[in-house]
């Protein structure tokens, strides 16, 4: 894919978090104070589920405040709330939830990129 030469200003929504199945930009952390996203890469969030204690810990440490609703994300399905108000959340897998598992269970190098390319297709639903 070709890379295009420009970024997308960085959107954080505190309703938007870093759960299992989100759908979030990419970009460089180097000479990038205002945060912006890369014009071509995002990624999905596997990360696991937090235990109570580890929540209130991570929230905490973090500086972040959550939604009741937004607890239960990261307590039953799971997620990465060190990346939230980071990096730009702008959708989330609403099908298929599984496929993330085996793509998180194929082998990678050290720079987890994984050893055979993983096709796969979206949908966008309005």
């Amino acid at each position: 894919m070709k890379k295009l030469d420009y970024t997308i200003p960085a959107e954080f929504n505190p309703g938007c978090v870093h759960k299992k199945g989100a759908l979030a930009m990419a970009r460089l952390d180097e000479n990038n104070p205002e945060k912006e996203s890369s014009s071509t890469e995002f990624y999905f969030v596997h990360g696991s589920k937090y235990a109570e204690w580890e929540f209130d810990e991570d929230q905490k440490n973090l500086g972040l405040t959550f939604s009741p609703e937004q607890r239960k994300l990261y307590t039953t399905l799971g997620g990465e709330m060190s990346l939230d108000q980071k990096y730009t959340v702008f959708g989330e897998i609403t099908e298929g939830l599984e496929v993330i598992d085996r793509i998180a269970s194929v082998k990678v190098y050290n720079t987890e990129k994984p050893y055979k390319k993983i096709p796969f297709s979206i949908k966008i639903k309005n």
